[in-house]
């Protein structure tokens, strides 16, 4: 995560996005310890691409 992070601020990338199904509770857990946040499938980016299993969709400012 450290690598994707330093990545993201190298390319000016703000904001990290991330989708995945209500059963994979080890990834969800792993999200909210690095900082993301639930977000609705509304607060999604436009570009978003989002993939027909996501059910959960979290949220990560790097600003």
């Amino acid at each position: 995560m450290v690598y994707a992070r330093a990545h993201a601020q190298t390319h000016r990338i703000s904001d990290i996005y991330l989708g995945t199904t209500a059963q994979f509770i080890s990834a969800q857990h792993f999200y909210r310890k690095q900082g993301f946040s639930a977000v609705t499938r509304d607060a999604l980016a436009a570009a978003f691409p989002l993939m027909a299993v996501d059910t959960l969709f979290s949220h990560l400012s790097l600003a």
